[in-house]
């Protein structure tokens, strides 16, 4: 179980940026072209099934699914996370270090993951300057909400 959720939790990011590749599109010429192949035209033929059946479907199970599992996880067990030692290996990398009464938090920082991915992948279509205007919102963004949300053990002085 330990090794599945830190394998997880590692290829996370390398899965999304997969997953958002399937919908990223770029004009050329004038016709929506397939980012990672631009012989491959955007919503036509193969590329509409593809993206319909896997894109759909990894969106739901990566995007959704697997954040949503580890939460459920940890809902299940939030009583037992403090205290109990079985609960605290298998599910400690998606909790530890942060207080008791946020153990969600793992859930923002993979919204965080999705939305960093999401503008590396879509971003560039625009022009470096407005990615870099979207990084500095997402960034701005992800700071305020990390402050609001304190989640980090105040090292024993609570």
């Amino acid at each position: 179980m330990t090794t599945t959720c830190v394998l997880l939790y590692l290829i996370f990011p390398t899965m999304m940026v997969q997953t958002f590749s399937m919908f990223s599109c770029i004009a050329v010429d004038g016709e929506p072209r397939l980012s990672a192949d631009l012989e491959e035209r955007c919503w036509e033929g193969r590329h509409l099934v593809y993206a319909l059946s896997l894109g759909l479907g990894q969106l739901s199970l990566y995007a959704v699914g697997l954040p949503m599992l580890a939460l459920a996880m940890l809902y299940k067990n939030r009583r037992h996370l403090a205290g109990g030692a079985v609960v605290r290996f298998h599910y400690g990398l998606f909790f530890s270090g942060f207080r008791q009464d946020r153990w969600y938090w793992e859930g923002v920082v993979a919204l965080r993951k999705i939305a960093v991915v999401g503008l590396g992948v879509f971003g560039p279509a625009d022009g470096i300057e407005s990615l870099a205007h979207w990084a500095l919102l997402l960034l701005g963004g992800v700071i305020a909400v990390q402050i609001l949300g304190s989640p980090f053990e105040a090292g024993g002085r609570e």
